[in-house]
């Protein structure tokens, strides 16, 4: 990037230079080109004045005394303007209003009579002289080729051009001037443009091969209103991110390996025992083999279970969020565990109010929300088996929340039951992965949805879900 600093500046000073070159290549081609074509044209035969019109070329033809004997007055055609300067000549004039003030027959004046000039005189003593006139501004460059004829006298042919690239000759010291003003502008460009742009990036670079000992970007870099910070901002939050993966893959090794311990254990106990009898009797193997499989299922529910939570995680980001009828996406929920015998003397309300109407969601996974959640409540016991689904909707957001009249949820599990394989089922209730709670706070996070969880123990706890507009 500094070299292309360098580059930049280097083309800014220099571009004017460059255009200075090109009209030097330019000019030297055309004077090769008309010189070209005064010496091709014959000026004999009695043709000479329809052959000097039709090649656009004035030829004057004189005797030896200096006295014209033909002329083809075809002077204002021999000014044609060339392709490049007529073109620049013409954006020249579209932007400055400033036109051409010079013709040919001024230019002719500025010379003196014809038979007074130098290249007529060395032509009449009997050299072939080709020269170049230019007007005092510059617009017109006359062409002139003096030729002696056999009989001594002399044949004069001009070409005139009228070309605005020609005047950048002219304004070559202004140019020059506008060279030693640019310089000094051009480095300090240089030096601010490094030092705001090119050392901030750099900064990042050294930083991010360092990271995590060191911040990815300072206070400075990050509070920047450019492109810049904007970078630094998104790179930050980027490696945030990447460093809560990191710091959850860690956790879920921890937990797995916390899971995994104590089916483990008993699994290695169970073995330990078959090895140490000393009797093998059919009850002893029964009570081990039960031990045993008991083990292998809990390990496998944790397993799946687990899969199943990193593949949502995985997967749930990616997936566009719809339109819902919020109240008939409720009643399909409540309708698949009204129909399952186990729950058939619970009271399942529903209490959505009709302001609620269509909800943004991912509806397939947040009706799997809203079954972890009842599940985590007809999983206890109830002093009141009742479990209320309710939704409102206000200027502040979307809530829903579960409501059970179970044990409740001590202060110090709080924080707790949203972690991997923790539960607190009863003693002689089925225990569960420890998962689903894992599972709800998941599907939130991909709807950027809150949880709060209002709890008194003994007697029940609401679970609560706020999108905020």
């Amino acid at each position: 990037m500094r070299l292309t600093l360098v580059a930049g500046a280097v083309l800014i000073v220099f571009l004017p230079l460059a255009f200075v070159a090109l009209a030097f290549g330019y000019e030297h081609w055309l004077v090769q080109r008309y010189e070209t074509l005064l010496r091709d044209f014959q000026p004999v035969g009695p043709d000479v004045a329809a052959r000097a019109r039709a090649a656009g070329i004035e030829a004057v033809l004189v005797d030896k005394t200096g006295a014209v004997e033909l002329d083809s007055e075809t002077g204002e055609r021999a000014v044609s303007p060339s392709f490049v300067g007529g073109f620049a000549e013409r954006i020249l004039e579209a932007v400055t209003r400033d036109r051409p003030n010079e013709e040919l027959a001024d230019v002719q004046r500025g010379l003196g009579p014809l038979s007074e000039r130098a290249e007529m005189r060395r032509a009449l003593g009997g050299e072939s002289v080709f020269t170049e006139h230019v007007s005092p501004s510059g617009q017109i460059v006359l062409f002139t080729l003096a030729v002696p004829r056999s009989d001594g006298g002399v044949a004069y042919l001009a070409k005139a051009s009228r070309r605005g690239i020609r005047r950048l000759f002219y304004f070559r010291a202004d140019i020059y001037k506008l060279l030693a003003y640019q310089l000094p502008f051009a480095l300090l460009f240089t030096l601010l443009f490094g030092y705001w742009l090119v050392r901030p990036i750099e900064q990042l670079a050294r930083a991010a091969e360092v990271y995590p000992q060191r911040p990815l970007a300072d206070e400075a870099l990050l509070r920047r209103n450019d492109e810049v910070g904007a970078l630094a901002r998104s790179l930050t939050a980027l490696t945030e991110s990447l460093e809560d993966r990191r710091r959850a893959t860690v956790q879920i090794g921890a937990d797995v390996a916390h899971e995994f311990k104590n089916p483990l254990a008993t699994i290695y106990a169970s073995a330990e025992f078959i090895a140490a009898l000393r009797e093998v009797t059919p009850e002893k193997l029964q009570m081990a083999s039960e031990h045993i499989i008991g083990s292998v299922e809990r390990l496998k529910r944790s397993i799946d279970a687990l899969l199943s939570l990193l593949q949502l995680e995985a997967s749930i980001a990616g997936e566009a969020p719809t339109a819902v009828g919020y109240a008939a996406l409720v009643d399909e929920v409540l309708a698949e565990y009204r129909q399952d015998p186990r729950y058939c003397d619970y009271e399942l309300r529903r209490d959505v109010g009709p302001e609620v109407g269509s909800v943004s969601l991912v509806a397939a996974r947040w009706k799997e929300l809203l079954r972890n959640l009842l599940d985590n409540a007809l999983c206890q016991p109830a002093t009141q088996k009742l479990i209320i689904v309710a939704a409102t909707r206000d200027a502040t957001g979307f809530v829903t929340s579960v409501t059970d009249h179970g044990p409740g949820i001590s202060a110090g599990n709080r924080e707790q039951i949203f972690r991997r394989f923790f539960t607190q089922r009863p003693a002689d209730v089925e225990p569960g992965t420890g998962l689903g709670l894992s599972i709800v706070k998941a599907i939130a996070d991909a709807h950027h949805a809150r949880i709060e969880v209002e709890s008194t123990v003994g007697d029940g706890a609401t679970f609560r879900l706020v999108i905020t507009p």
